[in-house]
């Protein structure tokens, strides 16, 4: 917990208030039965992984079933986030890409061009 809270990435102010505050609020956050993709950012950082792999599985209603993967690499040599950002990750690969080649594969037709 310390090192989530000293996190520079965090954006937590050093003060015993403040970090008394962030530190309830992530463990009652994380103690939830569901998270929002913000609460799970928060998680990632506070489990601090060097790389996480992320699955999506689809089943279509045609009953083709779809599998798609990315590795997300965790850099604590990242600057801290600002008001545009979020976790400073790095992909494995274009996510555009992969939706546009997981589209063709449901529907060649889908991947021509009009």
């Amino acid at each position: 917990m310390l090192r989530y809270l000293k996190d520079p990435r965090n954006r937590i102010p050093q003060n015993a208030r403040d970090l008394s505050s962030a530190r309830g609020n992530l463990s009652k956050e994380l103690l939830r039965p569901t998270m929002t993709w913000g609460v799970f950012e928060k998680a990632l950082r506070f489990l601090n992984p060097l790389r996480v792999k992320m699955t999506l599985e689809f089943e279509w209603r045609t009953g083709l079933k779809t599998e798609y993967s990315t590795i997300i690499h965790l850099s604590e040599a990242e600057q801290p986030a600002d008001d545009e950002t979020r976790i400073p990750v790095k992909h494995a690969g274009s996510t555009v890409e992969s939706l546009v080649r997981a589209r063709e594969a449901i529907d060649p037709s889908l991947g021509k061009k009009q």
